[in-house]
């Protein structure tokens, strides 16, 4: 599967207009999740992928909060539905940007720019939150 012209914004009070944007995701599913039910991909490669991530005040890290960060309406609860966790097997980032803003050093935050990147991860498990689970949630 490939997507062209992915883009996340950034949520209210993000320091940057995008928190992920892409020109290009190819995405190729796992043969033994399409057999076993679970949710499995091969490999994730971005081509031209730009991502902003901030450090914090506390000095966590926050990447990609729309998708990876719980509602704070939600902690503590959970539906009953089980939440399947989605393994990848490589993530391959070509020619990528990354704008990590540091607000440990600075405020508004500091602005570190890095171009040219070239990155790839290997095992990656995502376990998914049971506030976070829904239908189109396996669809991946």
């Amino acid at each position: 599967m490939t997507v062209s012209g992915l883009r996340i914004s950034g949520p209210q009070g993000w320091p940057a207009r995008d928190a992920l944007r892409t020109q290009q995701v190819v995405i190729l599913p796992s043969l033994r999740g399409l057999v076993s039910g679970e949710v499995r991909v091969w490999s994730i490669r971005a081509v031209k992928p730009y991502l902003s991530a901030l450090r914090s005040r506390d000095g966590k890290l926050r990447v990609i909060p729309t998708l990876l960060e719980r509602p704070q309406a939600k902690r503590g609860g959970g539906g009953s539905a089980r939440a399947t966790p989605v393994y990848i097997r490589r993530i391959t980032l070509e020619d990528g940007v990354v704008h990590l803003f540091d607000a440990t050093a600075a405020q508004p935050p500091l602005k570190v720019h890095r171009e040219q990147l070239q990155a790839s991860v290997r095992n990656v498990l995502i376990p998914v939150s049971q506030a976070r689970a829904n239908p189109t949630s396996a669809a991946l």
